[in-house]
C-alpha cells in the first residue's frame, strides 16, 4: 500500500490487501490456503494472520471466521467481541445484524449481545425498530394409531419411500453469506 506521497505504508509482504476505512484486511498464501488478518494503515497487526476469512460487516466491526468455519465478531481494535459460535453474520443495519446457526436466524447488536436467539425461520426488523419473528414450520411424523415418532422443522416435507425429502428455506440459504 502506497500513500499519497508515494511512500510505502504497508510493505509488499502480503498476497492481498483490502482497505476498509482506516484498517486493512490482509492475507498470505500458506500451502493451498490463505490466512487472513487485520492491520492498521501503518502495518500494525490488530488481528493475527491465522484466520480462514475476515470481512467488514459494518463500520468498526469485522466477522472473523476460524478454521472450523465458525465466526466471531471483532472490533476495529482487534478485540474479540463474541465466541466463535456463529455460522455466519449479515452486515449491520441500525446497530443490528442477523446471525445464522444451523439454518436458523437470530439478531445480535454491535456489542455482541444476542437480542434474539437463533431459533427462527425468518426475522424482519421494521422501520420503527420492532422485530417480527416467524418460527419454522414443524412437521410431525406419525405411525400406527397416530403415535408421534419424530418432529422435523422444514418448509416442505415429501415422503420418498421410507425416508423424507426436506426443503429448507431458500431465503435463509441466500442470506447466509450477506
Amino acid at each position: 500500500c502506497i500513500n499519497l506521497l508515494g511512500q510505502v505504508s504497508i510493505p509488499f509482504v502480503y498476497d492481498g490487501i483490502k482497505i476498509t476505512g482506516i484498517r486493512a484486511v490482509v492475507f498470505v498464501r500458506e500451502g493451498n490456503r490463505f490466512k487472513y488478518g487485520l492491520i492498521d494503515l501503518q502495518n500494525k497487526p490488530l488481528i493475527p494472520l491465522q484466520y480462514q476469512d475476515i470481512h467488514e460487516i459494518g463500520s468498526l466491526r469485522y466477522a472473523v471466521e476460524n478454521t472450523n468455519s465458525k465466526t466471531a465478531l471483532f472490533s476495529e481494535q482487534g478485540n474479540q467481541i463474541t465466541e466463535f459460535s456463529i455460522d455466519s453474520v449479515s452486515i449491520f443495519h441500525q446497530g443490528l445484524a442477523f446471525i445464522y446457526q444451523g439454518f436458523k436466524m437470530g439478531v445480535i447488536d454491535r456489542e455482541g449481545e444476542i437480542k434474539v436467539q437463533p431459533l427462527y425461520h425468518s426475522i424482519r426488523i421494521e422501520q420503527d425498530g420492532t422485530i417480527a419473528l416467524k418460527k419454522a414450520d414443524e412437521w410431525i411424523i406419525l405411525e400406527g394409531e397416530n403415535r408421534e415418532i419424530k418432529k422435523i422443522e422444514a418448509d416442505q416435507l415429501i415422503p420418498v419411500g421410507q425416508d423424507y425429502k426436506i426443503t429448507l428455506p431458500q431465503s435463509l440459504l441466500e442470506d447466509a453469506r450477506t
